[in-house]
């Protein structure tokens, strides 16, 4: 009867132990094969960011972030000061060489794929494939130009999957150079409110129509009488824009600012340690800094500090946004892990 039971339990810890190596065996022979080190970028309209990161592409997650860069490049700028809507070889030029750059970091890096999209002022220009060719020519990168349905997507999506969400139904609000979005879950749909109210074009129209200046000059030092008419605009707008549904959804939800404007610009004005602002804040910050100079602001992009303080509050008071979270979240941590983009890439 013993040697029975030690016959029985020998075969069984052989069983198991037998379970157990095909586990460890596949877990080494199938996870391996969810890794892949990956480059994405995003050619902003202002700003052309990027991020390698170690990626589960089975379970579509960011492991690790391995290095990031981003560096001004004044597409829209450069779009808004041309006669016929059409990038000049100087911009071209200087855009392929941010882009040379980062790709061979992103090589140094290990990273092994490549994905790179391009937003509205590629959307509005009437040559982007003269400078789509030739990142393909030279670099091996295909760069596709979304449209802003999927930036909202993008941005919301990266966005939910990085940050941990305080339990609230959450509107994640984007602003780039040329475009803005406000994407939250309504009706169990991603709905995505497309502005044309964004760093740049905002910056553009105080120059224009308020100042009646070139729009490849600068707006500052903006004063009150200036700064006051500007917000009435940017009010006007998010009030007319915005459908009644988003509005109903930004009462009770949670805020969350993504991208430059939102964690550089505003929040280093604001409070550089903070992880969030309030309207008060923002109002207090643009009466403080009404009539600085370009060299008194002492930015990379001082041209639009001022003026996106001005469109931030515009928003958030004819909104009735008392406060926005913000976190380091851009579209190429939404690119990293979206399937879509990495089905023909290099």
């Amino acid at each position: 009867m013993n040697g029975k039971r030690l016959v029985t339990g020998f075969i069984t810890i052989v069983l198991f132990s037998l379970i157990g190596y095909a586990i460890t065996y596949t877990q080494v022979k199938t996870i391996p094969t969810c890794i892949a080190k990956r480059a994405a970028f995003d050619i902003g309209s202002g700003t052309t960011k990027m991020t390698v990161a170690l990626v589960d592409t089975c379970r579509h997650t960011i492991l690790k972030v391995l290095g990031e860069a981003k560096e001004k490049v004044p597409y829209k700028s450069d779009l808004s000061a041309s006669k016929d809507r059409k990038f000049s070889q100087e911009i071209i030029d200087r855009g392929m060489k941010v882009l040379t750059t980062f790709k061979a970091q992103a090589v140094s890096l290990g990273a092994k794929t490549f994905a790179a999209v391009a937003t509205s002022a590629f959307r509005h220009a009437r040559n982007p494939k003269i400078f789509l060719e030739r990142a393909y020519r030279e670099l091996g990168l295909r760069i596709k130009i979304i449209s802003q349905q999927d930036e909202g997507e993008i941005g919301y999506y990266g966005a939910a999957g990085k940050v941990k969400n305080n339990g609230k139904p959450l509107v994640v609000w984007d602003i780039g150079g040329g475009s803005m979005q406000l994407s939250a879950s309504i009706s169990e749909k991603l709905s995505v409110h497309k502005g044309s109210l964004a760093s740049v074009t905002f910056k553009d129209y105080i120059l224009k129509h308020i100042q009646r200046k070139e729009t490849r000059a600068t707006p500052n030092p903006i004063f009150q009488s200036d700064a006051a008419a500007a917000l009435e605009h940017a009010k006007a707008h998010a009030l007319k824009t915005t459908s009644q549904d988003l509005k109903a959804k930004l009462s009770n939800s949670e805020i969350l600012g993504i991208g430059g404007v939102h964690y550089y610009s505003i929040r280093n004005q604001v409070n550089s340690d903070s992880k969030s602002f309030t309207q008060k804040e923002v109002r207090d910050t643009l009466h403080r800094r009404l009539g600085l100079s370009d060299e008194a602001i002492g930015s990379k992009y001082a041209s639009t500090e001022i003026s996106n303080l001005i469109l931030v509050l515009g928003y958030m008071e004819a909104l009735n946004i008392q406060k926005v979270n913000v976190a380091k979240v851009n579209m190429t941590d939404g690119i990293l892990v979206n399937p879509t983009y990495w089905k023909s890439n290099l």
